[in-house]
């Protein structure tokens, strides 16, 4: 086991404080992850809570005030120059820090195990044995702040524990002043597995111990079943549950020989428990015993489960023959039980509903006779109010009559006169749009003539533009004609000199009379094909 101790004092025994420098001493490493503290700074990690970072920054500034009030003392003009008095001083620092220095932590040397769900004690004690009552103790996990348990101020602290301990830790104070600090933990999980740091602080020092907690599990006895025929064998399942670490599943024969596994399975629940699933295939031939061994290494310890192949066939027959004829007798017990309470159930409720009808018929007799009187009764007063009403309407109805003969006679009044002063204004309206229209007739004829006269007028300008066109078109078609008979004198003139200058200093000989060779240039001419003159 790893056990580590660390030692720290304070310049000043002022009362409980952080951790802080420490003179004259080798610088040693802290924790992981953490910083070394120069000097010889505790590998503690800084106490929290009251012991905060800004104590630590309280005593470190105390600290430095001290050093440079040590430095004046030796060296300033003022002093006192003597050398006796500063080495006096010094040797006074190092007393107080060796006095300072008073107890150490101390864990165990080999890992605690505990099984899952026990109890674990995880030791720690002072050396040489001091009373830590008025000490702070804390039981922490990676980080300081990670509290397992805290024991402050003579008492437990629950309200800075870790929740997933609280209710499940307790430091055992039976022998507290003599410096044992024990924790004891309940109801052991997987989680609780790994490094416990025990960190003890008094007024003048401060020290700390790891250890570690290794839990484990013991898993059920092997359940071996033989589960169907494979590779002309028998397949046999070996099954086991609930163990950490993982285990180790063995099948072997009669002489105690290892048998290779026809397939493996492990795998964890929810807890983190292993379980595991080992088969082996078994040749139906064999008649011997074979067992299945399930071994922690951690523990060095091991379940075992022995069948027999013949026995398990049989027995296995045989069950699932008795199984199946008990089965069968349960069934029809069952059946037969079912038949009877539900026959005895149907003729209950035969007669339940027999009766419930009787009392529903009587039921409805008297609802019935009752109906009817109250139906009479409610007839009688209907007929007395119809009766009223009707009297009450034949009045209205007569009253009405009156006045719609009134209404009616100022009606046909009203309508004499609407009809006459609509007759009149049709008159007015009718003798107004006989006047528009004799009008627009009117207009309609000056328009007309007005149309005609225009329509002759343009008709005479037309004529005369017509002739106007007629007579140009002609004079442009006389001098075109002339134009072009111009033109034909001109052009047979030039064709005539063309020629005449084409066969100038040229004998014209025709092509039949001599011989040409290939690629020799014929000149068309008037007479026929000719060739050049040599």
């Amino acid at each position: 086991m790893n056990t580590r101790t660390v030692r720290g004092a304070f310049p000043e025994a002022s009362g409980p404080g952080p951790p802080v420098w420490r003179w004259g001493s080798p610088r040693r490493a802290g924790p992981a992850g953490e910083q070394p503290w120069e000097g010889a700074r505790s590998s503690a990690p800084a106490p929290r809570g009251r012991h905060g970072p800004a104590a630590v920054a309280q005593h470190s500034a105390g600290h430095t005030a001290m050093k440079r009030e040590v430095s004046l003392f030796c060296f300033s003009p003022s002093a006192s120059p003597s050398l006796p008095g500063c080495i006096a001083l010094l040797i006074a620092l190092q007393v107080h820090r060796l006095v300072a220095a008073q107890f150490r932590v101390i864990g165990p040397d080999q890992p605690v195990v505990a099984s899952v769900g026990a109890v674990a004690v995880l030791p720690c004690r002072l050396s040489p044995a001091t009373s830590a009552e008025s000490m702070e103790v804390r039981w922490f996990r990676s980080r300081f702040s990670s509290v397992v348990h805290l024991y402050r101020g003579g008492r437990d602290q629950p309200g800075e524990q870790m929740q997933e301990y609280l209710g499940r830790t307790q430091l055992l104070k039976h022998n507290i002043t003599s410096g044992s600090i024990s924790l004891r933990i309940r109801g052991v999980r997987l989680s609780d597995c790994g490094q416990y740091t025990c960190f003890v602080q008094s007024h003048v020092s401060y020290e700390e111990a790891l250890l570690e907690l290794q839990v484990t599990a013991l898993g059920s006895d092997p359940h071996v079943s033989a589960e169907g025929h494979q590779d002309g064998g028998i397949r046999m399942v070996c099954r086991s549950a609930g163990w950490h670490p993982e285990p180790e599943v063995q099948w072997r024969d009669h002489r105690g020989q290892p048998l290779p596994p026809a397939s493996e399975k492990v795998f964890t629940d929810t807890a983190g428990l292993f379980h595991t699933e080992v088969s082996v295939v078994i040749m139906a031939e064999s008649n011997q015993n074979v067992t299945c061994a399930v071994r922690s290494l951690f523990l060095n310890q091991e379940k075992t489960a022995t069948i027999s192949i013949a026995g398990t066939l049989q027995s296995k027959l045989e069950s699932e023959k008795e199984a199946l004829r008990s089965e069968l007798e349960t069934e029809k017990g069952l059946l037969q039980s079912k038949l009877e309470s539900e026959k005895a159930a149907l003729k209950s409720a035969l007669e339940s509903e027999k009766e419930r009808r009787r009392a529903d018929k009587a039921e409805y007799e008297a609802m019935k006779r009752t109906l009817q009187s109250k139906l009479e009764n409610e007839k009688r007063l209907l007929q007395s109010k119809l009766e009223r009403e009707k009297e009450a309407l034949k009045s209205a109805l007569e009253s009405e009559k009156e006045r719609r003969r009134a209404d009616k006679g100022t009606l046909q009044s009203k309508l004499e006169n609407e009809k006459r002063l609509l007759q009149s204004k049709l008159e007015r309206e009718k003798a107004a749009l006989k006047s528009a229209l004799e009008s627009e007739k009117e207009r309609r004829r000056a328009d007309k003539a007005e149309y005609e006269a225009m329509k002759r007028t343009l008709q005479s300008e037309l004529e005369n533009e017509k002739r106007l066109l007629q007579s140009r078109l002609e004079r442009e078609k006389a001098a075109l004609k002339s134009a072009l008979e111009s033109e034909k004198v001109k052009y047979k003139a030039v064709e005539g000199l063309t020629k005449a200058q084409r066969h100038a200093g040229r004998r014209c000989i025709p092509s039949r009379d001599r011989p040409t060779s290939p690629g020799t240039q014929r000149i068309p001419c008037g007479c026929g094909d000719c060739l050049p003159w040599p």
